[in-house]
């Protein structure tokens, strides 16, 4: 795939190929020197809420797509997920935080060693360290680096490294500027960081790719809408003026981090005159998350964590974070497909069935003494076929047979503290596979998240108290 650079990019705009639906942006985006234009926007017309992203096209430059390269500890890349609210009401990419992964194949990573550059881009997460590598195309550490996150900038090393706080969970536009001699700048929402001393370096460890999100595999989740890149480094003038348009258009408020950009999940109650309910689980409950939302929307307040809670043992380690701070009246637990892991090489379970029990008793313990009433949704199939074929690079495997364990497992501590049980497992084995399962045979396709959250927003009505 080539890139575009500026002028086959100017000569597309002459020539009326810019995207109409960016228009307005025109003015705004300076064209001399961008290599790269990734904005979420672009997947609006394609993609519904929960869609995979295998391919998200570019503004300017080359696309990301899936990885291809095996990730750092050998597995394979899956895609990461459409939103088309979650930055402030405006679409992003989400990533899980375990094993999504795009990549831009080309050379614009290798264009950014010893030469200067701006970077802009406008993300939301819990954790600060969430961003993009141009190290390698999975993402993996190495010196000379270029971390661009959340935080700041890290290049070279990490001793050459220009910070800003950052707030969790709040949406915030960072940027990042090498004079491609010896200083490197980081802004956050238009806040400056302090000069920092970088010395030149002739090329980025291992392939030098942009791989996003940073390092894979590590529970680093987030939501990405923009990532702008140039050639060069901005005047004052062109990059304040785009700060201003996409700090506006996302609605952040400039300056610093501030608690006004915070869109925390879990958040408090949007309206205090309406139930509060807490929807926790693995990416299968990112997928329908947002349907719940709309789907009672005006009935119910629905709070989630941003990141992925992956399994049973770090929904025990956030609790109070996740649950017990937000005093909901109702929270939905779905959890199990990560507990149930198999590791091809040693054979061992990532959460052993008996532990992912006792990890379950203590939640539901935990819940009942807060007097915080649950239910409970049996973990989804795992369509066998279709997982091993299209997950053959990784080194570990799931096996719907496990899924049934764990979810008979499951039920029994559900009847020991009397806890409703929504069984979207058999619900999922009565649809048809074509059209509601991702080609992983793991995840769903926008109609398949919008299905279960029809199941999963019912099932709250019937549970909370009048």
């Amino acid at each position: 795939m080539k890139m575009i650079i500026a002028n086959s990019f100017l000569l597309a705009v002459m020539s009326g190929l810019m995207p109409s639906s960016l228009a307005a942006q025109d003015t705004a985006v300076p064209r001399d020197g961008l290599l790269l234009w990734l904005e979420a926007d672009t997947l609006s017309a394609t993609h519904k809420n929960g869609d995979a992203v295998d391919v998200w096209k570019a503004v300017a430059g080359p696309s990301a797509e899936r990885c291809v390269s095996a990730l750092p500890d050998g597995r394979s890349a899956t895609a990461p997920t459409f939103t088309a609210d979650a930055m402030n009401g405006k679409p992003a990419v989400r990533f899980d935080g375990a094993d999504n992964q795009l990549t831009v194949p080309g050379t614009i990573a290798k264009q950014l060693a010893g030469k200067p550059f701006s970077i802009f881009m406008l993300s939301r997460s819990a954790n600060a360290s969430f961003g993009f590598t141009g190290n390698s195309a999975n993402g993996n550490g190495g010196v000379p680096r270029l971390y661009v996150q959340r935080q700041g900038t890290i290049y070279n090393d990490t001793k050459n490294n220009a910070t800003l706080p950052t707030a969790a969970s709040a949406a915030e536009l960072a940027y990042a500027q090498y004079d491609g001699v010896s200083q490197l700048i980081s802004y956050l929402n238009g806040a400056r960081s302090k000069e920092v001393p970088t010395p030149k370096v002739d090329a980025f460890h291992g392939r030098g790719e942009l791989a996003i999100p940073f390092w894979p595999g590590k529970p680093i989740a987030g939501d990405l809408s923009l990532i702008i890149i140039y050639n060069r480094v901005l005047s004052d003038a062109e990059r304040t003026g785009i700060e201003k348009h996409l700090l506006a258009k996302y609605g952040i408020v400039g300056g610093a981090s501030t608690a006004a950009n915070r869109t925390d999940a879990p958040a408090a109650p949007v309206n205090p005159n309406l139930k509060t309910v807490v929807l926790i689980g693995d990416s299968i409950r990112m997928g329908y998350q947002s349907y719940v939302k709309s789907a009672l929307e005006g009935k119910v307040n629905i709070a989630a964590p941003a990141e992925n809670c992956r399994h049973s043992g770090v929904i025990v380690e956030n609790i109070k974070k996740w649950i017990l701070d937000v005093k909901p009246d109702l929270v939905h637990i779905n959890v199990g497909l990560h507990d149930l892991i198999v590791n091809k090489f040693s054979g061992a379970f990532q959460i052993p069935v008996e532990t992912y029990a006792a990890n379950l008793d203590i939640i539901f313990k935990t819940l009942r003494e807060n007097n915080i009433k649950v239910i409970w949704s049996t973990t989804t199939p795992v369509i066998d076929a279709l997982y091993a074929k299209n997950n053959s690079g990784q080194t570990f495997i799931r096996h719907d047979a496990d899924v049934m364990t764990y979810n008979e497992a499951a039920r029994e501590v559900m009847q020991r503290y009397n806890i409703p049980v929504l069984d979207l497992y058999a619900f999922v084995k009565t649809q048809e596979v074509d059209g509601f399962y991702h080609k992983d045979g793991l995840h769903y396709t926008g109609n398949g998240s919008r299905v279960l959250g029809d199941q999963v927003s019912k099932y709250i009505l019937d549970n909370l108290e009048p």
